[in-house]
């Protein structure tokens, strides 16, 4: 979504292709077609700060179309991280969210509650929050995860998700940090 926003941000008085499709799709699309993503993630990946600074994706690419095309566009990730967790944990981290419609905050039901009854008269559902929708994208995840992991098999790491943030934070960061090993057979 914020590279979405960002390509909204880039409108100019002549409104280019890219910026047209980014306000179709954020107003009245639930998804956006892989060749729409993909040319705002390259339109924004060549970017000079990009380019100088590099650069974080999260959850893209989703499938092997968009892999190569990142690819054939000569934008190659040097790290690719894939979070391993369990269903039940993604069910009990997601399902309990609620958003308050009066503040737009957004509350955990378990780890970080409303403070008032009153509040909670408030929340509401997001349906990509329900069991339904999260069990789904789950799903579809998998059906792509073994194609994307072959794809970056020598960048891939897989990562237990399913622990405290600090851990996962640091194994990432120590993952960057370090070279990747190579094979100079």
């Amino acid at each position: 979504a914020d590279i979405f926003l960002w390509s909204l941000h880039q409108l100019d008085p002549l409104l280019t292709n890219v910026c047209l499709l980014s306000i179709k799709y954020c107003c009245f699309s639930p998804s956006v077609p892989d060749g729409v993503v993909i040319t705002i993630v390259k339109e924004r990946l060549t970017q000079l700060d990009c380019m100088t600074c590099g650069w974080v994706l999260h959850g893209f690419p989703r499938n092997l179309f968009q892999a190569q095309d990142l690819d054939d566009a000569g934008l190659f990730p040097t790290r690719v991280f894939f979070l391993d967790v369990s269903l039940d944990s993604i069910l009990e981290r997601m399902t309990p969210l609620r958003t308050d419609l009066v503040t737009g905050q957004q509350h955990h039901l378990h780890f970080n509650p409303p403070q008032t009854l009153a509040m909670m008269d408030h929340l509401r559902t997001n349906p990509r929050h329900m069991e339904k929708s999260v069990t789904e994208e789950v799903s579809r995840f998998h059906a792509q995860e073994e194609g994307l992991s072959g794809f970056y098999i020598d960048r891939a790491a897989h990562l237990n998700a399913d622990q405290d943030y600090y851990t996962v934070f640091e194994t990432i960061m120590s993952m960057i940090i370090n070279p990747i090993a190579v094979n100079f057979d």
